[in-house]
């Protein structure tokens, strides 16, 4: 709705909500001026705003790579014949004053390849007291910084994703590829040691199948504690996605005395997705003998203390890949009132099947991604909670980037991801798919080619993502 404030009406035209800011497009109107009054101005504006939402008031975000694009994205947008940009936060001081420190920094480190972070912060608390409001932001800046100048930009249009990748490859002076190099930079935290410290408590190491990834105490999913119950503890990470900050949850398959906190965990933070793979990358692609037993059969319905959890029915589809798609159809309900939560389960065999074609990696996912929006997380598990659930995630958002943006990027999304749920990624080949797997699906999307009776060959262009993945099913 339209919002009157004086002599200036309001409109919002569009909001697009991503997973750590949100973009509006809004009309500014004054509507006690007559037209042609103001001479050469329009009496009729837009406006775009940029709100990052992940980020406490008088602190810092938990991540420096999803501000650093917000700060290039949200800057790039202002043209030479613009105002200038306003820039608020609640008292217009601590993170208003970190974002235009950075701001400034990123520009001058693209023109002078110099930053001066204590003079230029000098030069604007004259204008505006209190700028930078604590330590801490001082401190993150230079951190923010430090990962820029490290980094790079590493977003890339489709358009020149092979380019880029071909620059990758190519071995350096000694030997080593720019791939490596950025690998090695996605592995590093920022953190001489993750806070583990839930996961190694003694009542709980025997509720992890690998200690080589546990989730950190920042991305940790916490179980709701009750009435008889004494830990909040299952071995699971919130995973950033693209439109939502925790929009998918990693989590290792389920042990005999885990079981019950995998479907709390479901309950509790009101999942209706769950994705099972099969792992596909060194010792992860053990199969787990007996995993199959502990999910509830068909009419079968296993009682808990708030809830209930019966399978109602299964399908089966059979993938380009030849292998078999199972879909379980669960019904939770609450023990205690009426409410009911139904959840749909995917179990992918050999995803994903490195045997086959790399672009029907894509079918499960957008199988997945058809279901539309679904408030609360969707949970991915493999037997670790490793590698695979991450590839998983990881293809999942870049698509989704690849569709709204006609851009990807690979070296952020991986990295957060693999911040969020430490140690998932753990060879360069791993990282490497990634990009194959992108180059595989937008070649599918630039150039599709078809043969005609005479033997020729016509090329359509301009198909969009979504009908390249649902040409996939």
């Amino acid at each position: 709705m339209p919002q009157v404030y004086g002599s200036y009406l309001v409109t919002l035209k569009s909001s697009r909500v991503l997973a750590h800011y949100t973009q509006r497009t809004l009309t500014l109107r004054n509507i006690h001026t007559k037209k042609g009054c103001q001479r050469g101005r329009s009496i009729e504006r837009t406006i775009t705003q940029y709100q990052y939402t992940q980020w406490p008031d008088v602190g810092v975000p938990d991540f420096a790579l999803p501000l650093l694009s917000f700060i290039r994205r949200s800057s790039k947008a202002r043209t030479d014949d613009m105002g200038p940009v306003v820039i608020h936060c609640s008292a217009g001081v601590g993170r208003t004053g970190t974002y235009i420190v950075l701001d400034s920094m990123l520009k001058q480190i693209r023109d002078q390849n110099a930053v001066n972070i204590m003079a230029f912060l000098k030069h604007i608390r004259k204008q505006r007291n209190y700028l930078v409001q604590t330590e801490e932001q001082y401190v993150f800046i230079h951190d923010a910084l430090a990962e820029a100048i490290t980094c790079g930009e590493t977003e890339v249009m489709a358009a020149h994703l092979r380019r880029y990748v071909d620059e990758l490859l190519a071995p350096g002076h000694a030997g080593r590829t720019r791939l490596e190099k950025q690998f090695k930079l996605l592995r590093c935290s920022g953190v001489k040691v993750h806070d583990h410290s839930a996961a190694l408590l003694d009542c709980n190491r025997s509720k992890n199948r690998s200690g080589a990834v546990m989730p950190a105490e920042r991305s940790r999913v916490r179980l709701l504690v009750t009435e008889g119950e004494t830990s909040d503890y299952i071995n699971a990470s919130y995973v950033t996605g693209y439109r939502h900050s925790q929009e998918f949850i990693i989590t290792q398959n389920p042990l005999p005395g885990t079981m019950k906190d995998f479907w709390r965990m479901v309950w509790d933070h009101n999942a209706r997705i769950i994705v099972s793979l099969q792992a596909a990358w060194g010792s992860e692609a053990e199969e787990e003998v007996g995993l199959c037993a502990l999910w509830p059969q068909k009419g079968q319905k296993i009682c808990y203390e708030l809830f209930t959890v019966m399978q109602k029915n299964e399908d089966r589809i059979c993938l380009s890949s030849e292998d078999v798609l199972v879909i379980h159809n669960y019904v939770l309900e609450s023990t205690k009132d009426d409410f009911v939560l139904e959840v749909k389960q995917y179990c992918a065999p050999s995803w994903p099947n490195l045997d086959r074609p790399i672009n029907n990696t894509f079918e499960v996912v957008a199988m997945v991604k058809n279901q539309g929006a679904i408030d609360g997380p969707t949970v991915v598990h493999d037997l670790v909670g490793g590698v695979t659930a991450a590839t998983f995630c990881v293809l999942t958002s870049l698509t989704q980037q690849l569709e709204a943006e006609g851009s990807v990027d690979v070296f952020q999304v991986a990295k957060m991801t693999n911040l969020m749920r430490p140690g998932v990624f753990s060879h360069v080949d791993e990282f490497q798919f990634l990009y194959e797997a992108l180059l595989s699906l937008i070649g599918m999307l630039e150039q599709e080619t078809s043969s005609d009776n005479n033997g020729s060959v016509v090329v359509r262009t301009g198909r969009s993502v979504a009908e390249s993945l649902e040409s996939l099913i």
